[in-house]
C-alpha cells in the first residue's frame, strides 16, 4: 500500500490515496476524510468560524452520523457505545441524541455531568442520569424519578398530578413539612402530624394549633354563603353529631345549649 498525493491546479485541490482510494481531500471549503463508513469534513473562515461536520453525502435521504467509544470488553462488543450523534429523516426532524438512539451501537449506561474551575481536572459530578432513566441532581445515586440533594426553586410554583394512588408532598425522614409566603414561615405539619400555624410547636396536645396576636387580629373565620346554617359540627368516633355551632338568618350564633358559651 502506499500513499499518493495529488495535486491538480484547474481544481486547486490536493487528494490523498491508499489502496487506489481516494481517503482525503483539502480543497479551498477545508478538508474532507472519506474511509469505509467514517465521513467528515472540516471547514471554516475567518467571518463565519469554523465547523466539523460529520457525513459528506449529499442526497435527499435519512442519514445519521455518530461519534462513538470503545468498551473495556471490545473484544465481544466490537460496536462500541454511542457519545453524540445526529439523525436526520424526510420529515425534516434533525435530532440530536446523547448517549444513544442509534441500532448499530451500545447504548451508555449513564449520562454524566461535570463542571469544575478551570484550574482543576475531572471537575465535581453535578447531574447524573442512570439506566433507568432517573435523573439525579446533587446525587450520583437518584433513588426517584428526580433525585435532588439542596432545595429547589421555581418563580411559578409545583403541579403535582396524581394518579389512581393521588399525588402528594412527603417527608421521609422525622421533619416537619412547612409552609411558607413572603419568605417566612406561615404553616407547617410537624412530625406527629399536628397542624399549626403562626407557631413552630404544638400549644397543648390538639392536632390543629392556631396562634395569632391580640388586638384586632382574627383567629378563625367561618363564613357560609347562604342566609343561615351550621358554621361547625361536631362528631364523636361513632359518627354521631355531638354539638353544632350554627348562624341564624337574623345574624345571631346558636350553640348546642347555653352551657356551650
Amino acid at each position: 500500500t502506499k500513499i499518493q498525493v495529488e495535486e491538480s491546479s484547474d481544481e486547486d485541490k490536493i487528494r490523498f490515496d491508499t489502496g487506489g482510494t481516494e481517503r482525503v481531500v483539502i480543497d479551498s471549503t477545508g478538508l474532507d476524510v472519506s474511509s469505509g463508513g467514517i465521513q467528515s469534513s472540516i471547514a471554516g473562515n475567518n467571518t463565519t468560524g469554523g465547523n466539523i461536520q460529520l457525513g459528506i453525502t449529499t442526497d435527499d435521504a435519512a442519514k445519521y452520523t455518530a461519534i462513538t467509544a470503545q468498551q473495556h470488553d471490545s473484544g465481544t462488543e466490537t460496536e462500541g457505545f454511542t457519545l453524540i450523534g445526529g439523525n436526520s429523516a424526510a420529515n425534516d426532524s434533525n435530532l440530536v441524541n446523547i448517549g444513544g438512539g442509534f441500532g448499530e451501537q451500545n447504548p451508555a449506561t449513564a449520562l454524566r455531568f461535570f463542571t469544575g474551575s478551570a484550574a482543576t481536572r475531572e471537575g465535581t459530578l453535578r447531574a447524573t442520569i442512570d439506566s433507568s432513566g432517573k435523573v439525579g441532581i446533587g446525587t450520583a445515586s437518584p433513588a426517584h424519578p428526580l433525585d435532588v440533594t439542596g432545595a429547589v426553586r421555581t418563580s411559578s410554583g409545583y403541579y403535582v398530578e396524581g394518579n389512581t394512588g393521588g399525588g402528594y408532598l412527603w417527608v421521609s425522614d422525622n421533619e416537619p413539612l412547612r409552609f411558607g409566603t413572603n419568605n417566612t414561615e406561615q404553616v407547617r405539619i410537624d412530625e406527629s402530624g399536628r397542624l399549626l400555624s403562626g407557631t413552630t410547636s404544638a400549644l397543648q396536645i390538639e392536632r390543629l394549633g392556631i396562634q395569632f396576636n391580640g388586638g384586632n387580629s382574627i383567629g378563625i373565620a367561618l363564613k357560609t354563603t347562604a342566609s343561615d346554617g351550621y358554621l361547625q359540627r361536631f362528631f364523636d368516633s361513632g359518627g354521631t353529631n355531638q354539638g353544632n355551632i350554627y348562624l341564624a338568618t337574623n345574624g345571631t350564633v346558636s350553640f348546642n345549649n347555653l352551657s356551650d358559651y
